[in-house]
């Protein structure tokens, strides 16, 4: 009776260790998947860079039109001060719906909506809302490096 016992305690023993083996085996396969998908949630906290969504700034500007190309969508717009972004100056624009500056002439005085985001700007709602005689242009220096009138006999 005791050899049957000892066997019956050796053939537990076998079992359990058997057991064990399946428990540090499963053990260490959930580690693993509780790693990768760690890993997967870590990863999800921000969205890839080239997919969030830019942060747009938009003004309401004011000003006059010295040129406009409609089939490229560009303008060239002598604007006053954006407030809080912007000094007065004349710079060129870039359209949203190019067709917005078809028909348009320069010292057509607009009024655009500029949106901002790190990558770009661009103008929107642009509307007429006046005329007037665009401001004559600067004089630049000529072939030679020398501004008209400032000849050096002059």
């Amino acid at each position: 009776m005791k050899l049957r016992n000892l066997l019956q305690l050796v053939a537990a023993i076998v079992r359990w260790s058997g057991y064990l083996r399946t428990v540090r085996i499963v053990t260490r396969q959930l580690h693993w998947l509780l790693s990768l998908v760690a890993l997967f949630f870590a990863g999800c906290d921000r969205p890839p860079s080239n997919a969030t969504s830019p942060t747009v700034a938009s003004y309401a500007v004011r000003g006059v039109l010295q040129s406009a190309d409609a089939t490229k969508g560009r303008a060239v717009i002598a604007h006053e001060e954006i407030p809080g972004y912007m000094v007065a100056m004349t710079m060129e624009f870039t359209a949203v719906q190019p067709a917005e500056l078809a028909g348009l002439v320069p010292g057509d005085v607009l009024t655009f909506e500029l949106r901002v985001t790190e990558q770009e700007s661009r103008i929107t709602q642009v509307k007429k809302v006046g005329h007037t005689t665009p401001p004559a242009t600067i004089a630049t220096e000529d072939a030679t490096g020398t501004a008209p009138g400032c000849g050096a006999g002059g």
